[in-house]
């Protein structure tokens, strides 16, 4: 009998540990989804009162701020994100030590001036005054909301809302930078211009030539590879430009902003000596060429491509260092390499 009590209260002992156990699991539990629930509910405060104040003081403008001589720039994409109220921009508005806005480092300093370079500018916003001011009155609302929740205390928040204000007639640009932009788009818009009506004039339907027949005017042998790699690289850069692009390239982005997206080395992205076959010859006919700098594949159609002499100048423009091949015609037929049919004509006679 003392032996089944030991035994017994063994038993109990274990059961009542084990039950113990499960009950500190289950409050746990429960006081986890507790938080997680109460969390939600004040997020979705937070949101609700962040929509209501949006709907109230932002939406009611009263002016347009490009008109308007006091407008007020912002970041865009922290403005999409604010008022999607579906972002609680905890990035931003979690850290109690900095100002919410933080303008400073995108302005340039150009001896001593500063401004807004003209890409950060376009990532901007203009604001009026009174959507400005209810845009940082939201912000400093959500911000202690989101601290006093954590259990920050007040007097260590930064009383900064906005390290830098930048407004249309204070910060905005930099007339150093702006001219400095100015000649780099144009240059881009011009390279990639020459690029698209390169591409179509290297279309198979146009402008067929036929060197023995149209021998007005110099006709000139290029690489069929070279014209291949290029136009593909063109159409990859024309949908980029417009969006619509492969999944792979940041096809969205270039959408918004057009040719300011690209660098300019993007529009010369062609590698001497590379391995690849689908990188652009710099050279244009180095696939063609034989020891001798001339070509004895001028007579191979699949090969080469006859262009005009306006054409190949085109294309001298984007490759400098391109090699020519002229066609020349004696009796009605296409000449190759004379040094080379010189040396077959010399081993044919051993």
């Amino acid at each position: 009998d003392s032996i089944k009590n030991k035994f017994s209260v063994k038993n109990d002992t274990i059961v009542e540990g084990a039950i113990q156990k499960a009950k500190v699991k289950r409050e746990k539990e429960y006081k986890l989804k507790l938080d997680q629930q109460l969390e939600k509910v004040k997020i979705a405060n937070r949101m609700n009162c962040r929509r209501s104040g949006i709907m109230k003081f932002m939406f009611d403008l009263g002016v347009t701020p490009s008109q308007s001589s006091d407008a007020f720039w912002v970041d865009r994409k922290i403005l999409q994100r604010f008022v999607s109220c579906e972002d609680q921009l905890e990035d931003i508005l979690g850290k109690s030590y900095e100002p919410i806005l933080k303008h400073k480092d995108k302005l340039c300093d150009c001896d001593g001036h500063q401004g807004l370079p003209p890409r950060e500018a376009r990532k901007g916003k203009l604001l009026s005054k009174q959507s400005f001011e209810a845009y940082l009155s939201l912000l400093k609302t959500e911000k202690e909301l989101l601290l006093q929740d954590r259990g920050v205390d007040p007097k260590d928040i930064c009383s900064s809302l906005c390290d830098v204000v930048i407004t249309k007639n204070e910060n905005l640009k930099c007339e150093k930078c702006a001219r400095k932009y100015q000649l780099e788009l144009s240059e881009k818009v011009e390279k990639f211009k020459l690029m698209k009506e390169l591409y179509y004039k290297l279309e198979n339907s146009f402008d067929i030539v036929n060197p023995i027949s149209d021998n007005a005017e110099p006709v000139y042998a290029i690489s069929r590879t070279f014209v291949t790699n290029f136009r593909k690289f063109v159409l990859k850069l024309m949908k980029e430009a417009v969006g619509t692009g492969s999944k792979t390239s940041n096809a969205k982005q270039v959408s918004e902003i057009g040719l300011d997206a690209f660098q300019m080395e993007d529009l010369l992205p062609w590698k001497d000596n590379s391995n690849n076959k689908e990188e652009i010859d710099p050279q244009v006919n180095t696939k063609i060429l034989c020891e001798h700098g001339s070509s004895n594949d001028v007579n191979n159609r699949r090969k080469v491509r006859y262009v005009r002499s306006a054409i190949f100048s085109d294309i001298k423009k984007l490759f400098p260092r391109a090699v020519e091949v002229p066609v020349k015609v004696v009796d009605q037929q296409i000449m190759p390499c004379p040094k080379c049919s010189a040396i077959e004509e010399y081993h044919a006679n051993l």
